[in-house]
């Protein structure tokens, strides 16, 4: 017989201590890195930058590998769509899904977020 007090007490010092560590690289990265504070708390991940240096960030239930490349793709076609005249928000299609893309005017960090239609949880920001 297994004696399932003594795993669950070392599982509860494992994620003690992860989360420590978790929570620890999580602020390091925001501070290197420069993402803004409320979209490390929405769990975005950071893609690299747009074609224009603005850096992306994805919320998705997608592994990292889907989520970061219809990331750029997003900020792409954003991009594509407000150098021609697109006013603070801009709709679009991409690869049958339509994002709505939005600036968020906050006085310390700015930035661009963009969300699909139908699912909430598909998110990209764009930021400098």
């Amino acid at each position: 017989m297994v004696n399932l007090s003594f795993f669950e007490r070392i599982a509860s010092m494992v994620r003690a201590h992860w989360i420590k560590a978790a929570t620890l690289a999580g602020m390091a990265f925001v501070l290197a890195v420069g993402v803004p504070a409320d979209a490390a708390k929405a769990s975005f991940i950071e893609c690299g930058p747009a074609s224009n240096g603005l850096g992306v960030a994805a919320a998705s239930a997608r592994p990292r590998a889907l989520a970061c490349p219809a990331a750029l793709a997003v900020a792409e076609a954003y991009l594509r769509e407000s150098g021609r005249g697109a006013d603070k928000r801009s709709t679009f299609k991409i690869a049958g899904a339509v994002w709505r893309c939005e600036v968020r005017d906050r006085s310390t960090h700015p930035f661009i977020e963009c969300a699909m239609r139908g699912k909430s949880r598909e998110r990209v920001r764009m930021y400098s």
